[in-house]
């Protein structure tokens, strides 16, 4: 076990640095671009306080267990992120999804960054409420949740018309954002 408590302080402090920072840094960087969108809220999982919660109920009864504290804590730090990331997307609401020239630039732990015009097609689920972007064979999924709708739009459009592919928009998409094919 730890020696003093300062050092156990001082590990703990660095756990929740490191974790916030993995989570956040991505959020600061300038992209530079014509059109963006502003992610307005993110899913809270209640899973994210359910599972650390039984397992300290099942740590916290274990009597004989080393560095209980340390498991613990483990639990708990992404839970706390997530809480604390939840309300940041909530205030700030940071711009995550970008267009930028002929490039469809989406910014989350890692930037992904596709050339529109390999955009061959888009599907919509209306059960997860998830569009999907389909360029040369590689998946990318936006949260409509995630989004202003009159924004998503106009984005949907912009990106439709720098395509240069003739891409048909799902029935349903076109339900769910109220548009009308041009």
């Amino acid at each position: 076990m730890f020696e003093s408590i300062p050092s156990l302080i001082l590990f703990f402090f660095l756990i929740f640095i490191g974790s916030f920072y993995w989570e956040f840094s991505h959020l600061n960087k300038k992209i530079e671009n014509e059109y963006f969108l502003k992610s307005v809220r993110i899913k809270f999982k209640i899973w994210t306080l359910v599972f650390p919660a039984i397992l300290t109920y099942i740590f916290l009864s274990i009597e004989d267990l080393p560095l209980k504290e340390l498991f613990i804590t483990f639990f708990w730090v992404t839970p706390f992120i997530q809480v604390i990331k939840y309300f940041y997307f909530i205030i700030k609401k940071p711009s995550t999804v970008f267009i930028s020239g002929n490039k469809f630039i989406i910014n989350k732990r890692k930037i992904i960054s596709k050339s529109i015009t390999e955009l061959s097609e888009i599907f919509y689920d209306k059960y997860s409420n998830t569009m999907t972007l389909r360029f040369n064979h590689i998946d990318l999924k936006l949260k409509l949740a995630e989004y202003e709708l009159e924004e998503f739009k106009s984005f949907l459009k912009i990106l439709i018309s720098r395509s240069g592919n003739s891409i048909d928009y799902p029935t349903e998409l076109l339900t769910k954002l109220k548009m009308e094919v041009d």
